[in-house]
């Protein structure tokens, strides 16, 4: 069963994680003050390391079980298969 992941606000009017974009992202750099190479830099650079960081969390958790490991995976498969996140 596949359930909807959701961002805390929106972006461009949308909420849902599986249709946010790097570009979508990237494209509300200017409200902040960002140029756009800017804001390209900073999603590209934080979305390259959520999967890296993840997966040194889980490695530190090896220890705690099964079960811990078992949802630290089930994150990791999701996390991938994100726009923001995705190659």
């Amino acid at each position: 069963m596949n359930s909807r992941i959701d961002s805390a606000m929106n972006v461009g009017g949308e909420y849902s994680l599986e249709r946010i974009s790097r570009l979508n992202l990237a494209g509300l750099g200017p409200k902040f003050g960002l140029s756009i190479e800017q804001a390209n830099e900073t999603v590209t650079e934080v979305s390259t390391g959520v999967v890296p960081a993840f997966e040194s969390a889980r490695a530190q958790i090896e220890a705690q079980g099964a079960d811990a490991r078992s949802v630290a995976d089930d994150v990791l498969r999701g996390l991938v298969r994100l726009p923001l996140v995705g190659a």
